[in-house]
């Protein structure tokens, strides 16, 4: 069935290696812009000229578009950044340029940070360094992520909060927020920074080691156990590609994978798996998902309004 005008306009856009520049060409961070907490507020803020570069379609497609909002969605297996372009579309970020990553890198560590702090309320200072620090978006920093990245977006992690109540209870964001000012006085050496906690959060040294290996193990285990162990097609193991969106279902990505099963897998080639930053099935990219009531695909965009 043809699309219209109105679905195409609506399909959500992925761009990589992408960065921002200002309407003098000089690079900033798309952070610069006024965020969209919902769609129904207003834009409130100085208005920046900023235009995003990046690529499209795996590649295939330059990008260079005029953006005048963003916001963050900390939903997911995975905290997902969106820019919302001049003519109102909402346009999803993957990997940044490789130039551009020392420029975006603080914001995109304190929404990671969030994310982490959302999905695991009562972590440790320690746990959720070292954890960002293995994250394979920032492993191979030269310095590794650190509480001195949270320290010019407090208002961003502060207004988070409110509108967040799992972030609102977090103990460790709280004492992030109350220990700002002290750290805008004297900026925190990063080996020292990790081991930055309150009195509650510190145990023994050899008890907190353990602890936080073996909380770290679990975590990961319960990551991996969010993804279905078995291809969506034709309900068989082996390898898999997951898919980085909502239904965190798996996939065969290609026959040769599939071949016990004779699973008609989602046809990619080696090369194109390797190539492969953040996969999203069909259904997650267009936000479409089953009711578990009615069987129904809808919208699951939340932005949107969900059906």
């Amino acid at each position: 069935m043809a699309s219209s005008d109105d679905e195409v306009d609506t399909q959500p856009i992925f761009v990589s290696n992408y960065h921002f520049v200002d309407d003098k060409d000089a690079p900033v961070c798309f952070s610069v812009l006024p965020i969209q907490w919902s769609e129904p507020e207003s834009l409130e803020g100085k208005k920046e000229k900023v235009f995003l570069h990046g690529n499209a379609d795996n590649g295939l497609q330059k990008v260079f578009i005029q953006v005048k909002a963003w916001r963050f969605d900390l939903s997911n297996v995975k905290p997902e950044i969106s820019v919302l372009s001049k003519d109102g579309r909402w346009i999803k970020l993957q990997k940044p340029r490789k130039s551009y990553e020392d420029i975006v890198r603080t914001v995109l560590i304190t929404v990671y940070f969030m994310h982490y702090v959302k999905k695991n309320p009562e972590t440790s200072a320690k746990s959720v360094w070292d954890s960002l620090s293995k994250n394979k978006d920032f492993s191979y920093y030269e310095v590794k992520p650190s509480q001195n990245d949270l320290l010019n977006h407090m208002a961003l992690m502060g207004e988070a909060a409110t509108r967040d109540t799992i972030l609102a209870k977090s103990k460790l964001l709280l004492t992030v927020l109350e220990d700002k000012d002290r750290m805008r006085i004297k900026k925190i050496p990063d080996e020292e920074v990790k081991e930055l906690t309150r009195p509650e959060f510190i145990v023994d040294d050899i008890d907190n080691d353990a602890i936080d290996e073996t909380v770290a193990e679990e975590e990961s285990d319960e990551e991996d156990e969010l993804f279905d162990s078995v291809c969506s097609f034709c309900d068989n193991g082996g390898e898999l590609l997951c898919c980085d969106g909502k239904c965190m279902r798996s996939f065969h990505a290609n026959e040769e994978d599939g071949e016990e099963s004779s699973c008609a897998s989602l046809g990619f080639s080696r090369k194109e798996v390797e190539e492969i930053q953040n996969f999203y099935c069909k259904n997650c990219k267009y936000n479409k998902h089953q009711c578990f009531a009615c069987g129904e695909l809808g919208c699951s965009d939340k932005f949107a309004g969900a059906e």
